[in-house]
C-alpha cells in the first residue's frame, strides 16, 4: 500500500459481531496493523496481540477506530544498509511453491521488467511470494506497480501497460479476464507451480 511517498505493509483481521437489534445478523469489523517494513509474520502476530488486548479490556467499544494505549511486545531490528534486507518471513514458501527453474524464470522476468501476474487461492501465499520476489531482487528494487493482493473490483488494472507485480485470487479470474490481460503478461499459478 502506498500512502503519499511512504510504502506501508498491513495485516488485517476481519471479525464479525452480532447486530444489537438483530442477534441473528452479524456486522463485519476489522483490526489492522500498519508498518513501513515488510514484517509479515510480526504484523500477523501484532494483529493477534491487538485483538487479544482489546478483548481483555472489554472489546473495541462503539467507535469506528480504537487505539490501543498499552505497549505491545517489541521484537524488531534495524538492518544495516550494506547487508541483505531484514525480513521476518521465510523465503521457503517461494521455493515450496515453485521449482528452481520457474523461480529463475520469474526472477529473470522481474529483472527485464515484465508484467507479472501471481495467481493463488490463498491470500497469504500471494503476499509472501510477491514480497519474496522483491526480496531476492536485492540490491535492486522494484520501482513499478506492486500490488501483492489485487481486490476483485480492480481487475481492470491488469490491463495496465506498465510493468507490475500483481497477485490475484484464483477464484476471481476466468477465461475472459485472462484473455483480456494479453500474451505479454507472465502468469504464475502458485497453487500448481506453473509459469
Amino acid at each position: 500500500m502506498l500512502v503519499g511517498e511512504v510504502e506501508l505493509f498491513v495485516a488485517v483481521m476481519t471479525l464479525f459481531r452480532p447486530k444489537q437489534d438483530d442477534p441473528t445478523s452479524y456486522l463485519p469489523y476489522g483490526v489492522a496493523v500498519y508498518s513501513r517494513y515488510p514484517l509479515h509474520t510480526t504484523l500477523r502476530q501484532r494483529v493477534s496481540d491487538v485483538y487479544e488486548a482489546c478483548m481483555m479490556s472489554g472489546g473495541f467499544g462503539s467507535s469506528m477506530l480504537s487505539t490501543l494505549t498499552a505497549p505491545l511486545r517489541t521484537a524488531g531490528w534495524r538492518h544495516l544498509p550494506d547487508r541483505l534486507p531484514g525480513i521476518d518471513f521465510s523465503l521457503s514458501l517461494l521455493f515450496d511453491t515453485l521449482d528452481v527453474a520457474n523461480i529463475i524464470t520469474l526472477f529473470t522476468a522481474a529483472l527485464v521488467e515484465c508484467r507479472l501476474l501471481l495467481i493463488s487461492s490463498q491470500l497469504t501465499v500471494l503476499a509472501v511470494v510477491a514480497e519474496s520476489l522483491r526480496t531476492i531482487l536485492h540490491p535492486l528494487k522494484w520501482p513499478h506497480v506492486y500490488l501483492p493482493v489485487l481486490p476483485g473490483k480492480l481487475l481492470g488494472y491488469l490491463q495496465c501497460p506498465t510493468p507490475f507485480i500483481v497477485g490475484v485470487q484464483k477464484d476471481l479470474l476466468d477465461a475472459e479476464v485472462l484473455s483480456e490481460v494479453g500474451h505479454e503478461v507472465v502468469c504464475v499459478d502458485l497453487d500448481t507451480g506453473v509459469v
